[in-house]
């Protein structure tokens, strides 16, 4: 299955809007605004997926989840962008190679980022963390050769990188750990 939208600049590739759940197995998104839009306490569950060649990857706003082992890369912006109480797990994903950062958290969201994971060689920074959001690097990975940054940045306001000082494969980081003085 490929996704190509041809509609308006704005339509995302699958779209979990209000409440509603999508779930994917397989295939590629590509072309498209979003791959992923899940929003207003949609989710979306994307099982071997390629989220490819979008303005944006996965776009998760107002209580949005993303479940998924999915490779996001060569997107011409952000890889995931988690705003507003917004969770995306990412279960041995690949986030890599995108015109941005690879992964933002906004506004109290939180990622949980585990299994056997790669977040590496964006423009941007690998992951940044601001106004009162969280991340767990549950497992080891490589969090590494992210050009434009930090691999991990913990911005000024109350943010939490639980083990980014341990399990991101040597990246470079501003984070401390919870608990740390």
């Amino acid at each position: 299955m490929v996704i190509r939208s041809k509609a308006p600049p704005a339509t995302p590739g699958v779209n979990a809007a209000a409440l509603s759940r999508i779930f994917a197995s397989g295939g590629t998104l590509q072309n498209n605004f979003f791959g992923i839009n899940a929003q207003n306490g949609g989710g979306a569950w994307a099982i071997g997926v390629l989220v490819q060649r979008n303005q944006q990857g996965v776009n998760l706003v107002s209580q949005g989840l993303l479940q998924t082992n999915a490779t996001i890369t060569a997107n011409a912006g952000t890889g995931v962008l988690a705003a507003t109480n917004s969770t995306p797990n990412c279960v041995g994903c690949n986030v890599t190679g995108n015109g941005d950062h690879d992964i933002i958290l906004r506004r109290n969201s939180s990622a949980r980022i585990t299994g056997s994971y790669a977040i590496t060689g964006n423009a941007g920074g690998g992951v940044l963390l601001s106004e009162e959001s969280s991340a767990s690097f549950a497992t080891p990975g490589n969090v590494t050769g992210n050009t434009g940054g930090l691999d991990v940045a913990c911005g000024a306001s109350a943010t939490t990188a639980k083990f980014a000082t341990t399990n991101i494969g040597g990246g470079s980081t501003n984070c401390v750990e919870p608990g740390d003085p």
